[in-house]
């Protein structure tokens, strides 16, 4: 068994857990059990891109178990591998205990730490995109965001109801407390967009986050622009206040700085993939390759 790298191409024998372990410690994009960039699976010409879990590569990866024998053995690579801990935990935990092998562990554990703050957090990234997007207007996004909350409330209901339903036709009483805490965990992900509903909300909730750094917008002059009149024909110069949006240097650095894992992530060491050293990239790179 093997899989391909994506970020070398080389040949990374053994299971999915080895190869996320070469990904996370040779080429530092895994951090916990999640991508730190999208990678793509180069499975015989499958060319599939994940992002956010490392699950969601490994369950398909089981998909490509039969391809092995079509991998170029000749690009095996075992240099960076030496270290290998067959007790390796994407949590970064080497406790001596064997990581079964599982589908359906693997499943459990993702969703067991799935729970309120980490919706939350998806609303907000979700959020934050769409306010960041020049395109889209703010009452665009209240509108999504009202809209996306009343469906998923709506569809949590109708759970907790054939839930219910289901219970007392197999005769489990409704205050039994394995009813009750599965209707309480439906509940505390129903409502994703609770802080997100108006504008002032949405403030409220990133300038508390210390997640995000809002733009700050500086006055640069006056322009005019020509509006034309229905009533009366004629073109009127409309006056306008020019600005300009930019990102607070100082609150940004203060960011990244109190937060440790950035620090851990910027000191790791990352490995050259042509042996060529580099101080600094230019705008050609960086146009090429994420950042």
């Amino acid at each position: 068994m093997g899989y391909i790298c994506p970020k070398c191409g080389h040949v990374i024998p053994g299971d999915d857990k080895r190869l996320i372990w070469h990904l996370q410690y040779v080429h530092s994009i895994v951090r916990g059990r999640v991508f730190t960039e999208s990678v793509t699976c180069n499975q015989n010409g499958c060319q599939r891109t994940f992002s956010g879990r490392t699950s969601t590569l490994r369950n398909h990866l089981r998909g490509h178990i039969d391809d092995y024998e079509q991998l170029p053995m000749e690009l095996a690579h075992n240099d960076f591998d030496n270290d290998y801990d067959d007790n390796f935990d994407e949590d970064g935990a080497h406790d001596g205990e064997p990581v079964v092998q599982n589908e359906q562990n693997i499943e459990d554990a993702i969703w067991e730490s799935y729970g309120e703050d980490e919706v939350q957090q998806n609303a907000a990234m979700l959020t934050a995109s769409l306010l960041a997007s020049s395109s889209t207007s703010n009452s665009t996004v209240n509108n999504v965001v009202g809209k996306s909350g009343e469906l998923i409330s709506d569809i949590a209901s109708y759970i907790k109801y054939k839930i219910t339903k289901f219970a007392a036709a197999v005769g489990i009483l409704g205050d039994e407390e394995n009813l009750q805490e599965i209707l309480a965990d439906i509940d505390s992900v129903s409502q994703p967009f609770k802080n997100f509903e108006t504008e002032y909300k949405q403030r409220k909730f990133f300038q508390t986050s210390d997640a995000f750094i809002a733009a700050q917008e500086l006055p640069i002059g006056i322009g005019y622009y020509p509006r034309n009149n229905p009533a009366t024909g004629n073109v009127q110069q409309l006056m306008k206040t020019l600005s300009f949006q930019y990102i607070p240097i100082k609150q940004l650095l203060r960011l990244i700085l109190h937060k440790t894992d950035i620090l851990k992530l910027a000191s790791v060491h990352h490995v050259s993939q042509d042996n060529l050293m580099r101080d600094f990239h230019d705008g050609s790179y960086c146009r090429k390759n994420e950042v």
